[in-house]
């Protein structure tokens, strides 16, 4: 259907559950205060390529605001290289956790 949310918003979950997920939800480790730090800065930063700051992308029923999100998602993680950083192969990394972004990509 037209105009239909791709994404329901009671779908999404909080920020608490995702930065979890990411394997990054321990404050106690500087990787984790490091990603927080960055993903807001990343956020206050951006614009889309409609113009549209990514503080203002807050309306999850939109699909403007979802394509939005995507677009700043690919924005972050691959032309800001932040999916390797934050994601790396190798053990000796700082920031290694327990997924690797060149495995784990489209999860």
């Amino acid at each position: 259907m037209p105009g239909s949310p791709t994404i329901f918003a009671a779908s999404i979950p909080n920020i608490t559950s995702l930065r979890k997920d990411l394997d990054y939800a321990d404050a106690r480790l500087p990787r984790c205060g490091t990603f927080n730090d960055d993903t807001r800065a990343f956020r206050k930063k951006f614009k889309t390529s409609r113009g549209v700051n990514g503080v203002d992308l807050h309306d999850w029923r939109s699909q403007a605001t979802q394509a939005g999100l995507n677009e700043m998602t690919i924005a972050y993680l691959d032309k800001e290289g932040n999916g390797k950083l934050f994601w790396p192969d190798g053990p000796s990394s700082q920031n290694y956790n327990k997924y690797q972004y060149s495995k784990h990509r489209e999860q």
